[in-house]
């Protein structure tokens, strides 16, 4: 049986620190890699199936891409850290439905060029591509599409 496509409305990629131990709740960070917003862009733009919707004009906030793979569409918007010393890149939400084995390929392609890079969900939870695939694994038919 072929696995089922998986709602990413509740999920995003984030900075952390350098190693974690799923799942890790990212309200317990205790601090986290800054990555410049221009060089995390070029990353994901770099990654093969990649397109740019929006760029960052007026403001960071409003670039978006698109991944498109294997029959997976992932839309990817921006989000920025405001720390005292200058803005930061925050995570790039994630919108779409692809299979949980897709997701594990744009994740990992980003966390080689970004390893301080996770996987986070609405529950505050911060997960590699190994827990990540577990946990989606279980996830109810609300959770597919």
């Amino acid at each position: 049986m072929a696995p089922k496509p998986f709602r990413l409305d509740d999920w995003s990629i984030v900075p952390g620190g350098k190693s974690i131990r799923p799942p890790f709740l990212s309200t317990s960070l205790h601090g986290i890699t800054n990555y410049d917003l221009e060089t995390v862009a070029a990353v994901i733009l770099g990654i093969p199936g990649t397109r740019l919707l929006h760029d960052a004009k007026p403001d960071w906030w409003e670039w978006r891409a698109r991944w498109t793979f294997d029959g997976a569409t992932i839309d990817l918007a921006m989000t920025v850290l405001d720390p005292p010393d200058g803005r930061a890149w925050g995570g790039v939400g994630l919108s779409g439905s692809a299979t949980p084995s897709a997701v594990v390929v744009l994740y990992n392609r980003l966390h080689q060029a970004l390893p301080c890079a996770w996987l986070h969900n609405s529950a505050c939870e911060l997960h590699t591509a190994s827990s990540f695939s577990d946990l989606a694994s279980l996830a109810t038919p609300a959770q597919q599409q």
